[in-house]
């Protein structure tokens, strides 16, 4: 590398889970790393390249500290906080499949059990003319219920300008703005784009204590005119509440 000011993200798979600047100088030795590093920017070995100088050091050594955390204990929490939809239906034929392919499994509306269904069926995409909505039935205790909770959505994609509308039993949740990018990739098999995590507050007042229900539900200021493939949609890498 040649010598400069760097930006270094660290990544749990694609999510990025940290970005510090970095200065990497030139023409020192190495400098030993520390045995409790929680992340490092790796020192490169000394290299010439037309006679330019090369870095061989990182303004000695540097901790990158890891930024977000998943939370510890949630509630509940569907599929892995990684930048990856891996795990859900259909996520393993998305890269070489269009979603119409016949080799995927059927698009649709999902009514999902916390608690006794695997994440293997809760859906890697939601697409609004196509498998929209996903309802998420839980159980809350007494306890449980009694403190202001946050659902937490995890968006490696979303084209078309979408994102979820959340419903908790009765309460609506603030819809916040899109942070979609102008894309087909879902289409062409790309799950990654603008990283976005989408968080919902939800009053105590919205919960009971038993049977809850969480309907997402993708909403957009478009018009779906181009097909159903190409209508609004979201890509989900995780679901919690925490």
């Amino acid at each position: 590398m040649i010598a400069g000011s760097y930006n270094a993200t660290i990544y749990k798979n694609q999510l990025p889970v940290s970005s510090e600047a970095i200065t990497i100088a030139g023409g020192s030795a190495p400098a030993p790393a520390p045995s409790s590093a929680t992340s490092e920017a790796a020192t490169p070995a000394p290299a010439s390249n037309g006679g330019q100088r090369r870095a061989q050091s990182v303004d000695g050594a540097k901790t990158l500290t890891v930024t977000y955390q998943p939370a510890a204990e949630p509630l509940w929490r569907i599929g892995v906080f990684d930048g990856v939809p891996d795990g859900f239906l259909n996520a393993d034929r998305i890269h070489t499949s269009h979603p119409s392919d016949s080799r995927m499994k059927p698009w649709k509306p999902l009514n999902f059990t916390i608690g006794t269904d695997k994440d293997e069926i809760f859906p890697m995409a939601m697409f609004r003319a196509v498998n929209d909505p996903i309802t998420i039935n839980f159980e809350l205790t007494k306890e449980q219920v009694g403190k202001d909770r946050t659902l937490k959505l995890g968006i490696p994609l979303a084209q078309n300008n979408g994102r979820c509308s959340v419903t908790v039993n009765k309460f609506s949740a603030k819809t916040p703005l899109s942070a979609a990018v102008k894309t087909r990739g879902v289409t062409r098999g790309v799950t990654l784009g603008k990283y976005t995590f989408y968080d919902y507050a939800i009053p105590k007042t919205a919960f009971v204590e038993g049977a809850n229900q969480v309907v997402l539900s993708v909403v957009s200021g478009n018009k779906d005119s181009l097909g159903e493939w190409l209508s609004a949609s979201v890509i989900f890498d995780a679901v919690e509440l925490v």
